[in-house]
């Protein structure tokens, strides 16, 4: 056994459950765990702990709620022989070759799809929030739910796209559309703290020919009372320089949520942004740091945000999203949201990369229910690991 001091820092903000890590002294040649136990408090979590090199190692972990400055000390015990696996952990499973299944806490939450012979993209489904409602659109997926909204076939609830690239549309589906083929699964895990599965897509032109080579990594942890994602989308430009149009027809990360939850529907949906924009009147082309979309599914409230990262091209991004049911992060679309004399295209060169990130929350009750505004900080801020 090994043990390692930690501190936790809430730092001045209010805390819901926060994804973190460290870098710790620590020789291990493959990833182990470790039980966090929280000073004079009857408190345990786990703690998921990768080689870096032969002196150090990552730790992660799920900070659970923290009050506003709080300062709280721990100790980790660590098992080197201790499973990876476990039943309360987050279990990423090969259904089949098109099918990756995602379990946090031994209950369903999603499956990532991957070159599905009804699809030009990949694609998450369903989303299921804490109290087991999907907040994403059944069809054209599952194409037997009654009263389903069926517009727009290319809207497969969770998925990234860009309808404009060297005037390639790899948004709309179709014979002369753009594709994304998935080549390579370079990494699954599971693990106490998060799941991830790490792959290696290429984006194709109508006829076949390669635009991009993607590197897409998704991670989903053990969060209880909210599902968190974490998405980055490496797009490296490997045959010619590549134009991304301004246009509204994409979103590096978007969603097409339940039909109940259509705001146009008229029962209970509802658009909602960082800046307390409210559906599309007041959130349509607009920049926010996170967008939000809610409403009542089989009678219970529940919703999903999009967070958008400090990090990425034009932050904070504007945001195509509608009061029939689409929201995704358009960060080029300007001369749609602003007027017709700006453009928002960019070049990126042959051999360039452009980078997004983006954190995906899938919650009960509707935006303020969820406190969206302190888990956005915990992204933006995250709580603070120490050694001592």
């Amino acid at each position: 056994m090994t043990e390692i001091d930690l501190a936790f820092l809430a730092g001045p903000f209010e805390r819901p459950e926060c994804p973190a890590k460290v870098k710790v002294p620590l020789k291990i040649e493959k990833p182990v765990v470790g039980t966090i136990n929280l000073d004079e408090e009857d408190t345990q979590f786990p703690a998921y702990i990768v080689p870096l090199d032969k002196k150090y190692a990552e730790l992660y972990t799920i900070v659970p709620p923290l009050k506003k400055n709080a300062e709280l000390g721990s100790v980790v015990t660590i098992n080197k022989d201790a499973s990876l696996d476990s039943e309360d952990g987050v279990k990423l499973e090969n259904v089949s070759e098109n099918q990756i299944k995602v379990t946090i806490g031994g209950k369903d939450f999603t499956s990532v799809y991957l070159n599905a012979k009804d699809a030009q993209r990949p694609y998450l489904y369903p989303l299921l929030a804490p109290c087991g409602v999907g907040v994403t659109r059944n069809w054209p997926i599952k194409k037997d739910v009654s009263g389903d909204s069926t517009d727009h076939v290319h809207h497969k609830s969770c998925w990234t796209a860009w309808g404009d690239i060297n005037g390639v549309d790899n948004w709309s589906d179709g014979r002369k559309k753009g594709r994304q083929e998935t080549k390579k699964i370079l990494e699954v895990v599971s693990s106490p703290v998060f799941g991830k599965v790490k792959m290696h897509n290429i984006w194709t032109d109508r006829k076949g020919r390669e635009q991009i080579s993607e590197i897409r990594d998704i991670v989903f942890y053990n969060t209880k009372n909210v599902r968190l994602v974490d998405f980055t989308i490496s797009l490296k430009a490997t045959q010619e320089d590549l134009t991304f149009g301004d246009t509204k027809e994409g979103g590096f990360l978007s969603i097409r949520v339940a039909t109940p939850m259509e705001v146009k529907k008229k029962q209970g949906g509802k658009i909602q942004n960082s800046f307390g924009g409210k559906n599309e009147g007041q959130t349509w082309g607009k920049r926010a740091q996170w967008c939000d979309y809610s409403g009542i599914v089989d009678e219970k409230e529940a919703g999903v945000a999009i967070f958008d990262n400090p990090a990425n091209y034009m932050f904070p991004t504007y945001w195509h999203v509608r009061n029939y049911g689409l929201m995704g992060a358009n960060p080029l679309g300007i001369s749609h949201f602003l007027g017709r004399k700006n453009d928002g295209s960019i070049i990126l060169k042959k051999g360039g990369s452009l980078v997004f990130k983006y954190r995906l929350v899938v919650h009960d009750g509707y935006a303020d229910d969820a406190n969206l505004q302190e888990h956005y900080l915990n992204y933006y801020y995250p709580c603070s690991l120490v050694l001592f």
